[in-house]
């Protein structure tokens, strides 16, 4: 596992364009409250989620994202990191990723995260 290091992170948020920041997560009910947030505070949001699913958003006009990416399997987040860095993204882990993703899987991924992604190793460890 190779996780993102400090510099790394100093030198990608440099090349982000501030006035263009997305906010991405994990499409579930945790994204609700973080897409409606985000939108409040004037940022873009972008939301993951699993083909043929995205139809469940349209009942909730406030918690759906304003750019849904479907994946046939929420570990193809670690596959699009690439555009995701493109997009300026920053993600926002909640709970659902430790199910879906895997607190260690996430470690790795090189798009900067909001908060300290160790927190899913804390949250994943039912001892």
């Amino acid at each position: 596992m190779n996780m993102l290091t400090k510099s790394e992170l100093e030198k990608i948020l440099e090349s982000y364009d501030v006035n263009k920041i997305t906010v991405c997560t994990l499409c579930s009910h945790s994204s609700l409250q973080i897409f409606n947030g985000a939108r409040k505070e004037g940022l873009k949001t972008m939301g993951i989620c699993l083909k043929g699913r995205s139809k469940f958003y349209d009942a909730f006009p406030l918690g759906k994202p304003d750019r849904i990416v479907e994946v046939d399997s929420y570990m193809e987040l670690m596959d699009l990191e690439d555009f995701l860095l493109s997009e300026n993204a920053i993600i926002i882990p909640h709970g659902s990723m430790v199910e879906y993703v895997g607190a260690q899987n996430f470690l790795s991924i090189k798009v900067p995260t909001f908060g300290n992604r160790h927190v899913l190793e804390w949250e994943a460890d039912r001892r």
